[in-house]
């Protein structure tokens, strides 16, 4: 799992990509982004969509994780966190920061709105709904029907 606490780790990391998990997404844990971009806890890629999901505290590290989902060309930026209140005083965080037309989808919600959010998301494109592909969690090959190739 990720370098977070236990609760960062074992409850709002997990529960994210528990709800990733029928979306039919490429997941990673712990995504490696690049030299100078740092990790994500969880980089999802479906079709058009490359999300960006970070669980956060406090708002102290939602200006990184903007810049991190800007470094990697993310179409979505999601940031989970423990309570509405936590979510509000991100929000204002990023409220007057330079936007450019390029910038990620942003959305930040409580940890049950957020994995909703997310399955909601990914059900939106072909082949959503299908079992993901969870990088050292689930190294098996996709069980969904569309992407199987005949031998």
């Amino acid at each position: 799992m990720t370098r977070g606490s236990s609760i960062h780790n074992e409850i709002m990391v997990r529960r994210l990509l528990r709800a990733l998990t029928t979306t039919g997404a490429r997941v990673r844990v712990e995504a490696y982004l690049g030299p100078n971009v740092g990790y994500a806890d969880l980089l999802a890629e479906l079709g058009p969509l490359r999300v960006v999901i970070e669980a956060e505290r406090t708002h102290r590290r939602v200006r990184a994780d903007m810049a991190k989902a800007r470094a990697i060309g993310a179409t979505h930026l999601i940031i989970a966190t423990p309570t509405s209140r936590v979510a509000a005083s991100v929000l204002r965080q990023l409220q007057g920061g330079k936007k450019s037309p390029g910038d990620p989808r942003l959305v930040v919600r409580p940890l049950a709105l957020a994995a909703q959010a997310l399955t909601e998301l990914f059900s939106r494109i072909p082949g959503g709904g299908c079992g993901a592909e969870i990088s050292a969690i689930n190294p098996a090959p996709s069980s969904c029907p569309l992407e199987r190739r005949a031998p």
